[in-house]
């Protein structure tokens, strides 16, 4: 099966790709855009992917260059339409099975055009933050759900250790652009007056990690904290760091968010609360009680092989690749379809 990833895209999800099927091909797509945060920088992993066995290919050239028809299956990234602008000019082509991921976009039909928005009308969509799910099923799309993101198998093969003794929450750009309260750092700051020396945060734009550091990292956590709060009207995905930490094993402490509930992932590993003694409490008990933090992380394990792992992912993707073609089998269904898709497009508007 030939997998494309349509650039630019982030290189995290092109990680997932990837590691959803090892050892296949995937075929990175488009022109790069190396942003200032470096998260569209493929040429960072290269190297480290070949390590961990994911075969990932680059095809960099214009858009104008590319023959999409060669591909079994196109993962498209919605955002792709405000990283590249010259996207814009080719996000009507439809020359194979495409399937669409989208992040952050709370209302597409303010996003895209006309031309992508009949294109990808029908089309699986795969979002990560479920208070955007009505939005997309009132803007017309018919087959929209929320998706995870895989995990690499090297997350469940790290053996959690704990020995590092110390709480570790995981922030990029934790002094370059970051609000305070809205990340977090606030319940950072309170958690180091009462445990001093012992909570760890660690920033990827000035202590880059390949993938694999971050599983040995931690594995030798005690707990992770997931303590940012929400944006706007409660929109937050599954954090890409959460679902690794969970498989690696580590315990955890998060606030408890509207939209998106950690409570959902928490059943005997630890705490999801907005109150700061249960939170403390939690974090002490880890950081003080190595057989608690244990069981914790044994917990931690099994849900996360429950819910992000190759076994419990890689069904729902190849469902939804298999709606795809027929989809794309569908493509010159006739000029119904496109009118029809063209009256949902300015209903949307309005």
């Amino acid at each position: 099966m030939k997998i494309g990833v349509l650039s630019p895209t982030t290189i995290q999800f092109v990680e997932k790709m990837a590691a959803l099927f090892p050892g296949q091909p995937v075929t990175v797509v488009g022109p790069a855009n190396n942003d200032q945060w470096g998260w569209n920088k493929y040429e960072r992993r290269a190297e480290e992917w070949r390590e961990a066995g994911l075969k990932v290919e680059f095809d960099l050239r214009p858009y104008s260059a590319i023959d999409f028809s060669g591909l079994d299956v196109l993962v498209e990234t919605f955002e792709t339409l405000g990283l590249e602008p010259t996207w814009r000019e080719h996000c009507g082509r439809y020359e194979c099975p495409t399937i669409v991921k989208a992040c952050w976009t709370r209302a597409p039909a303010d996003f895209c055009t006309e031309e992508y928005f009949n294109k990808t009308k029908e089309l699986p969509i795969f979002l990560e933050m479920p208070a955007h799910l009505r939005h997309w099923e009132m803007s017309g799309f018919t087959d929209v759900s929320l998706v995870f993101n895989p995990v690499g198998q090297w997350w469940f093969d790290t053996p959690w250790t704990g020995a590092d003794e110390r709480a570790v929450m995981v922030l990029s750009g934790k002094d370059q652009w970051r609000e305070k309260a809205h990340h977090g750092l606030d319940l950072v700051d309170r958690l180091n007056q009462d445990f001093p020396g012992r909570i760890h945060i660690h920033d990827g734009l000035v202590d880059y990690k390949s993938s694999q550091d971050m599983s040995r990292m931690l594995a030798g956590a005690r707990i992770f904290l997931a303590l940012d709060e929400p944006y706007g009207q409660g929109e937050r995905p599954l954090s890409l760091v959460f679902t690794e930490a969970l498989s690696v094993g580590c315990p955890v402490a998060a606030r408890d968010l509207p939209g998106l509930s950690y409570k959902d992932y928490i059943q005997g590993n630890g705490v999801a609360t907005n109150d700061y003694p249960t939170l403390r409490d939690m974090v002490g008990r880890c950081l003080n009680d190595f057989e608690f933090a244990r069981a914790c992380s044994m917990a931690s394990r099994r849900l996360a092989e429950e819910t992000f792992s190759l076994r419990a992912l890689q069904p729902v993707y190849l469902a939804a690749f298999e709606r795809a073609v027929a989809a794309w089998r569908e493509r010159d269904a006739g000029s119904r379809r496109t009118v029809r898709r063209s009256r949902l497009w300015r209903l949307a508007k309005e």
